[in-house]
């Protein structure tokens, strides 16, 4: 699973490279500071995932992920925040986010959460080429159950939501 990180915490977005990295399924392809940047790459890298900090200098996670989907470029978008906001879950799905993630959560159920929405990816990926791997790991996830646990994740939490098209905030 081909993946982008887009946060302007440089120490919160290394910890996640180093995380996602754990898994030899997924190979982080580019880190952007900005959803300026992450729109950049998103273009030229081609990823399946992009994890995405909601509030970001230059341009931020959800003005971002609205370009990414006005563009059409297929990827799923993952956003992430660390702040209170009044943006929530409806927000961002609105926007065109698969899935929202409040940074508070653990590393397992963040990790729990990207393994859905790379899911997503593989459902429809191709048997070869770049996203082959995606397919694997739906395949997988698909086989372990994992994806069904998908109404759980946020239980507890106001910010929890599965939108429509399975799109999940939590």
């Amino acid at each position: 699973v081909r993946v982008i990180i887009a946060d302007d915490q440089r120490l919160f977005a290394e910890s996640l490279m180093t995380v996602l990295s754990e898994d030899e399924r997924v190979e982080v392809v580019g880190i952007a500071a900005n959803g300026e940047e992450a729109v950049k790459l998103v273009s030229e890298l081609e990823p399946d995932v992009i994890l995405m900090d909601l509030k970001m200098p230059v341009m931020d996670g959800l003005e971002a992920t609205r370009r990414i989907r006005e563009i059409g470029l297929s990827v799923q978008i993952l956003l992430l925040t660390g702040t209170e906001t009044p943006i929530g879950a409806e927000d961002a799905i609105e926007a065109g986010a698969n899935a929202f993630l409040r940074k508070e959560r653990s590393v397992e159920e963040l990790r729990q959460v990207f393994l859905e929405v790379a899911a997503e990816v593989g459902v429809a990926a191709l048997e070869d080429g770049p996203h082959a791997a995606a397919g694997q790991l739906a395949e997988e996830l698909q086989a372990g159950g994992a994806v069904e646990q998908r109404g759980e994740l946020g239980r507890g939490g106001p910010e929890h939501r599965v939108g429509a098209g399975g799109r999940l905030g939590v």
